[in-house]
């Protein structure tokens, strides 16, 4: 039914705002259906069947152990029952999941389609991951979605990138999942790389270095840390990506840099008023970090839906200045000059882990488009003010410094001393 309604609407030239509604709406509809199915009572009592099976084969119904206590002439037939009932109940979770699968088909083809047509329900990128990644362990929906992912545009998984990063992995034998994300990931790297490679460099400077340290590391780390280290290493020996092979380059120094000068530690900073500006070392790492074609980390140009570009402010260098704040981690305050002149401030966080801070921004995206849906919300302009954070390897990362703020214990005090 979907695929001949999509066909006609193509034969008689349906605009593709209109194609883009049909196939979302079919994506929904077959979406409710898989997740009822998912969980259907007569499929969780079955698979609960059949886990009591593996514990005691002969406990597959109530009935079972009133046949036990029957005469031992009467075992043969009672097993000759057991089994066929056994291959009954797997043949009916077998047709479960097959319908189950089916409809997972639909709903993220028809999703991929939505989105390929038009801007209209790019919402519906996160619910479509979110099946796709739950979906990892299913090769035949893996294997039919392949096609329809690679013709969605790159720029509109931008958003999901450390979620889809994080799903990275390389193990002996690739199947259609690790296949299919792997190459979306390769993908928005080439077209987008000022706002993805950060989190691919840290994924592949997480890989280990001998197989020593490999008995040690999470197994999970290491496969993601190998892919991203594929990517990089593809990126690198092909000119014709241009833009994604500088920007690695000058993204792998900066991030390198930022890393060494987030954990260093020099006396004088133990010892000096916080928030005094202190000169930076002459041998500090980010004095090498200047001129390296990249925009300022916290500062990525806008999302190009046409991959170009060209003309944006890139960072010129950082200052000779830099002043140590409080708090657990005694973050690092610096700025740092774009091309145009103008500054930005950052901070440097080491022995931090800034994953969490990310997750929490991206929250707070979402949760400001929703707020423009809403009329009245968006009359008020209400909105949470979201920062920039880059994590790094080794637990560090970069943070936008934002302006005409304090800290929620230094305004909590004095409110409550009212």
């Amino acid at each position: 039914m979907f695929e001949e309604a999509t066909k006609l609407s193509q034969a008689h030239k349906v605009p593709n705002i209109e194609q883009s509604h049909l196939s979302h709406d079919y994506a929904a509809f077959a979406d409710q259906r898989q997740m009822a199915l998912s969980k259907s009572p007569e499929l969780e009592r079955l698979q609960q069947l059949r886990e009591r099976r593996d514990i005691d084969p002969m406990s597959s119904t109530p009935s079972a152990s009133a046949k036990r206590s029957a005469k031992s002439s009467a075992r043969p037939d009672m097993t000759d029952q057991l089994q066929k009932e056994q291959l009954e109940d797997e043949a009916a979770i077998d047709a479960l999941m097959l319908e189950r699968s089916t409809y997972a088909k639909i709903a993220l083809k028809n999703y991929a389609r939505a989105l390929a047509l038009s801007d209209a329900h790019d919402d519906s990128t996160t619910r479509m991951c979110s099946l796709w990644l739950e979906l990892d362990h299913d090769d035949a929906v893996n294997t039919a979605f392949a096609t329809s992912l690679s013709r969605v545009p790159s720029f509109k998984f931008i958003f999901l990138s450390p979620q889809l990063a994080a799903r990275l992995d390389k193990p002996k034998q690739l199947t259609p999942f690790n296949t299919a994300l792997n190459s979306l990931v390769f993908r928005i790297s080439v077209e987008h790389p000022y706002h993805i490679l950060y989190q691919v460099i840290t994924l592949a400077e997480g890989l280990p270095s001998s197989s020593k340290s490999k008995k040690h590391s999470d197994i999970g780390a290491e496969g993601r840390g190998g892919a991203a280290a594929s990517i990089l290493a593809t990126i690198s020996a092909d000119a014709t990506y241009g833009l994604a092979l500088k920007s690695s380059k000058g993204m792998r120094v900066l991030a390198s840099a930022a890393t060494s000068w987030c954990l260093s530690r020099s006396k004088e900073e133990e010892s000096i008023a916080l928030g005094r500006n202190m000169n930076v070392p002459a041998d500090c790492p980010l004095n090498r970090a200047s001129d390296l074609g990249i925009p300022v980390a916290t500062a990525p140009p806008p999302i190009d839906p046409l991959c170009k570009y060209d003309n944006i402010p890139t960072l010129l260098r950082y200052r000779s200045a830099y002043c140590v704040l409080g708090g657990i981690h005694r973050p690092k305050k610096m700025q740092v000059l774009d091309s145009t002149g103008k500054t930005y401030r950052e901070l440097f966080k080491g022995e931090d882990e800034l994953r969490q801070d990310a997750v929490m921004e991206q929250v707070f995206e979402m949760s400001n488009k929703l707020l423009q849906r809403d009329r009245q919300s968006k009359a008020r302009a209400l909105k949470f003010r979201t920062y920039v954070v880059i994590p790094l390897a080794k637990k560090t990362g970069i943070m936008e410094f934002v302006g005409d703020s304090k800290a929620i214990g230094d305004y909590l005090k004095p409110t409550h001393a009212m």
